[in-house]
C-alpha cells in the first residue's frame, strides 16, 4: 500500500516521503520511496506507483492535470529502470507538449488539443541556439515535422499507460494527427569516400596526431556496422577467436548531463547479437591486444584491465561516445567528406553494401541489431530500390531471350 508521511530534515526543512513497494527482478518485494516539497507532488507520485505495480487506480485521476501525469509517467520509467536515453527523450518530449497543454485536466484532454499542440510546436516548438537577447531567454524557432512525430510517439505511450491504469478511457493520441514526414534515406559513404578515409587513417602522422588505433576503431565501424555505444565498451573478452565472432554484450548511452551510462547488456535482446568476422581480421584483432597490454604495461599498476577495453584512454578506461563522434569528425574533416554522420554513416555503408550484394534483410539486420528485418527495409528502402530495377531489367532480359528462342 503506497503511503505519503510529512517528514523533517536534520536542517528543520519540511517534506513530503513517498512510500510504496514494488517487486524486484529477483521476485522479492521492496520498498522504495522519494521525496518531495509539496504534499500534492507526494500524493500523485505515490498514486501513480501503486498504480503502476499492483495495478490497483489509486486517487482521484479527476484531479490530475495534463503536466502533473507527465512528470509521474517519468518517475514510472525511471522506477522500471528503462535506459537513461529513453528516460532523456520521454522527458524532453513530453515537457515541450507540457508547456503547452499541461494546465488541462488529464481526463478532459482531446485529440484536437493535441492536434494545435502540435500545430504550435511545429511554429514555436524549438530553440533557437543564437546567443539570447535577453539572458537566459533565448527565440524559439519552428520544429520540424519530424521532432514533431517524436513528441507524438512520447504522448500517445504516455497517454496509452493512464487508459491502462484506467485514468483515462481512451487515448487520445490514438485520435490526434501528427505532422507527416517523409523518411529519407541514410547517407551511406561512397567507395571514393571511404578509400579517402581508409587512406587518411592509415597515415602514422595522422594517428599520432588523433589516436593511436584509429585505424582499426575505423575499420571496426565498417566490418561490423555496430553503434558507437556498442564500440566504446568493446573489450577483449567478447572476441571469440576460434568462431571469429565478436559479441555484442554491452552497450553505453548517454544520460542527463552528457554522463555516459554503462549496460552491462546490450541495448535491447535484439541487440544482443554475435556478429562473425573474416579470420585475417580477427589475427589483427590479437595482435592489437598485444600492443593494448603492453601499453598497460608501460601505464603501471593503476591502468584498467577489466574489462581489457579495444579502443581505451591510455589509462586503460573507456572513451565517452561524444569523444569518438569527435573522433570520427576530424576524419571526416581531413578527407573532406561532407553531409556525412561520423559514426553512423559507417553503419549505414555496412547495410547498405550487404543488401546491395543480395543478402537478405533477416541476415543484414541480426548483424546491425534491428529489432525487426522491417526496420532495416524501412531505413534502406533505396537499396531495395535499386534491386527492384536490377530484377526488372534481368527478368525483362530473361523475356527477350526467350521470345527470341520462340521466333
Amino acid at each position: 500500500m503506497a503511503y505519503v508521511r510529512k517528514e523533517t530534515s536534520v536542517s528543520g526543512r519540511t517534506f513530503f516521503r513517498a512510500g510504496w513497494r514494488e517487486t524486484a527482478a529477483d521476485g522479492k518485494s521492496r520498498e522504495r520511496s522519494k521525496s518531495f516539497e509539496k504534499e500534492r507532488d507526494a500524493k500523485l507520485h505515490a498514486a501513480a506507483m501503486e498504480t503502476a505495480h499492483t495495478g490497483i487506480v489509486a486517487g482521484d485521476p479527476d484531479d490530475r492535470t495534463v503536466a502533473e501525469f507527465f512528470r509521474l509517467f517519468i518517475d514510472v520509467l525511471e522506477s522500471q529502470g528503462k535506459s537513461p536515453a529513453t528516460v532523456r527523450t520521454y522527458a524532453q518530449s513530453l515537457t515541450k507538449l507540457g508547456k503547452i497543454i499541461g494546465s488541462i485536466k488529464l481526463r478532459r484532454l482531446s485529440a484536437a488539443d493535441l492536434d494545435k499542440a502540435y500545430a504550435t510546436l511545429l511554429k514555436t516548438g524549438g530553440v533557437s541556439r543564437r546567443k539570447p537577447k535577453v539572458p537566459g531567454k533565448h527565440e524559439t524557432k519552428s520544429l520540424s515535422p519530424a521532432s514533431v512525430r517524436v513528441v507524438h510517439t512520447a504522448a500517445h505511450a504516455a497517454l496509452q499507460q493512464a487508459r491502462k491504469w484506467r485514468w483515462l478511457v481512451s487515448n487520445p493520441a490514438a485520435d490526434a494527427t501528427p505532422p507527416t514526414t517523409v523518411r529519407s534515406g541514410a547517407r551511406n559513404l561512397a567507395d571514393d569516400e571511404i578509400r579517402r578515409l581508409l587512406a587518411i587513417v592509415g597515415d602514422p602522422d595522422f594517428q599520432t596526431e588523433v589516436y593511436d588505433h584509429i585505424d582499426l576503431m575505423v575499420s571496426v565501424l565498417m566490418l561490423t556496422g555496430m553503434r558507437r555505444g556498442e564500440l566504446a565498451p568493446l573489450a577483449f573478452d567478447q572476441i571469440d577467436t576460434e568462431r571469429s565472432e565478436i559479441a555484442i554484450t554491452r552497450s553505453v548511452s548517454v544520460g542527463p548531463g552528457r554522463v555516459p551510462v554503462l549496460r552491462k547488456v546490450a541495448k535491447t535482446q535484439k541487440s544482443l547479437r554475435r556478429i562473425k568476422l573474416p579470420p585475417a581480421f580477427m589475427a589483427r584483432l590479437m595482435r592489437h591486444r598485444a600492443t593494448i597490454l603492453e601499453q598497460g604495461l608501460k601505464w603501471g599498476p593503476g591502468y584498467q584491465r577489466e574489462p581489457l577495453l579495444l579502443f581505451p584512454t591510455l589509462g586503460g578506461e573507456m572513451f565517452h561516445p561524444d569523444r569518438i563522434t569527435k573522433l570520427m569528425e576530424r576524419v571526416m574533416r581531413r578527407a573532406k567528406v561532407k553531409g556525412a554522420q561520423p559514426c553512423h554513416a559507417w553503419r549505414h555503408s555496412c547495410a547498405t553494401d550487404l543488401l546491395a550484394a543480395g543478402l537478405d534483410a533477416v541476415t543484414v539486420a541480426h548483424r546491425l541489431g534491428h529489432s525487426s528485418p522491417r526496420i532495416t527495409l524501412e531505413v534502406y528502402g533505396h537499396v531495395k530500390d535499386e534491386r527492384a530495377e536490377a530484377a526488372a531489367n534481368l527478368m525483362g532480359d530473361r523475356l527477350a531471350s526467350l521470345s527470341a528462342s520462340e521466333g
